[in-house]
């Protein structure tokens, strides 16, 4: 191929090589406005009229452990609010029938219902509401309750000890007793019902008014005393003391090593009540014990011994719900965090005095309806609300005893429309609510053990009463004495 030839190739190439260069600048100088229009798109903010989103305080059962507090849109009308956990997912909260304690829709929404960090900002009851703190495991408390329980576990097992130890002492008596002829035997017999009888008239003397310290080694003669001193009735004082010298004459009678034997063996009798009511007495201490130390494990920030469940008879529905902290009446005048929790129950269920206290004030309310204080003699204020009624009779100044029934459950106040409840509000010392959940539902699990255990208890004695009923039916008559 000459110079020429090659020139004509060279030429070609280069032409070829700036026609493909414009022909990809032209691409990209197409491309570049609709670039620059869809970037724009996604940067520009939107434009809405919806109200901004509320931030739920942090829950402490239905959502489980959450480092962050979770944001909440407005409730939904099937399953209550619907919760975004931080990362983004959603979910719907667990448990929770209802956002709001009053119908949806009622109430004309506002604005300014939060503050900018997402805190409720309620201008209408709860105006003075303070900001909600999640609640968080005493730990001090939790040791503390685990000491009651090993020191009451340690009183109980030397309590059975000596139980063990008196009832082995008196198996030994009655074996002695039982080689004695049967006239010292019978005499014995007598001699034992007789003392029970004047025991236990002693008892009742001592309940009307008497001074007598009873116990082992009663003194009985000092007991008659006491109750001609106190003028009881002339008849019953005859009967003891016609027992007593009877008693006397019977125990006299015996010969020294019975009667030795026989006064040995009441007072083995005497210690062994004693401590076998201690040991009941230890066994529920540690009931006690194991109560505290479950509430304050799952996150109360108080126990109360001897607290009972504020609805009688078992009518409500479990597992409760833990709702302290939720929303309530979002978008509303009223709007808060809630103080206390819903216990969902039949309605009318009688609601009882958790402990022991008085009534402070009995009325009806524009949101709770008809409600309740109740001052406790541990010092914590309970509240009642949305009740159907009043137990007869009730006033403020009532002294009320735990378990007594003061009221029945229902709809009322803003709770119209809503599944039959209580709502409960527990305020330690008359100061700040905090969450009843931890405790209520340590002491409803309790309950209901409790009570599975009596009903299996008594299915068993029955099945007992029936198999001896049989098995007597099934026996031989019998023939009478041989003569």
């Amino acid at each position: 191929m000459g110079w020429a030839d090659w020139w004509m190739v060279g030429n070609f190439r280069r032409w070829l090589l700036v026609m493909l260069t414009a022909l990809l600048l032209a691409s990209f100088g197409a491309s570049t406005p609709a670039m620059a229009q869809e970037t724009t798109t996604t940067t520009e903010p939107p434009t809405t009229t919806e109200p901004p989103t509320t931030t739920e305080p942090p829950t402490t059962g239905d959502l489980g452990d959450q480092a962050e507090p979770p944001t909440t849109s407005q409730p939904s009308e099937e399953s209550g609010s619907t919760t975004t956990i931080p990362d983004g997912e959603t979910t719907t909260s667990i448990n929770d029938p209802f956002a709001e304690e009053g119908p949806s829709g009622t109430v004309p929404q506002i604005e300014g219902a939060t503050s900018d960090d997402g805190r409720i900002i309620s201008r209408g009851s709860y105006a003075s509401q303070g900001e909600y703190k999640p609640g968080e495991v005493l730990w001090s408390s939790v040791r503390e309750a685990e000491t009651k329980v090993q020191e009451a576990k340690l009183v109980h097992q030397e309590r059975i000890a000596k139980v063990k130890s008196l009832r082995l002492r008196q198996k030994k008596l009655q074996e002695k007793i039982a080689e004695l002829d049967r006239e010292t035997r019978q005499t014995i017999v007598v001699l034992q019902e007789m003392k029970e009888q004047l025991r236990a008239r002693a008892l009742t003397a001592f309940v009307r008014g008497s001074e007598a310290e009873l116990g082992t080694g009663l003194d009985y003669d000092k007991v008659l005393d006491l109750q001609v001193k106190n003028t009881l009735v002339d008849s019953l004082l005859r009967v003891d003391r016609a027992v007593l010298d009877q008693y006397n004459e019977l125990r006299n009678s015996l010969e020294l090593d019975a009667g030795q034997s026989f006064d040995r063996t009441v007072l083995v009798g005497d210690l062994l009540k004693d401590f076998e009511e201690d040991v009941a007495a230890s066994r529920a201490d540690i009931d006690q014990a194991e109560r505290e130390l479950e509430a304050f494990e799952a996150g109360s920030s108080i126990y109360i011994e001897g607290v009972v469940f504020p609805i009688a008879e078992f009518e409500y529905e479990v597992p409760l719900i833990d709702s302290f902290g939720f929303p309530r009446m979002v978008g509303t005048p009223d709007e808060h965090w809630h103080e206390g929790i819903d216990i969902f129950a039949t309605f009318g269920a009688p609601l009882v005095a958790t402990e022991p206290g008085v009534i402070t004030k009995v009325g009806v309310g524009r949101l709770g309806g008809m409600r309740i204080w109740l001052l406790g003699d541990s010092g914590t204020d309970w509240y009642y609300a949305h009740m159907s009624g009043f137990a007869p009779g009730l006033h403020e100044g009532q002294v009320v005893e735990a378990g007594e029934v003061i009221g029945y459950v229902g709809t009322s106040g803003n709770a119209v429309g809503t599944p039959p409840h209580v709502h409960m509000q527990m305020h330690p010392g008359g100061g700040d609510p905090v969450d009843p959940y931890p405790l209520l539902s340590v002491i409803s699990d309790r309950e209901i053990l409790a009570e599975q255990k009596r009903l299996e208890q008594l299915e068993l004695d029955q099945e007992k009463a029936r198999e001896t009923s049989a098995n007597s039916d099934l026996a031989p008559a019998s023939a009478g004495p041989p003569y």
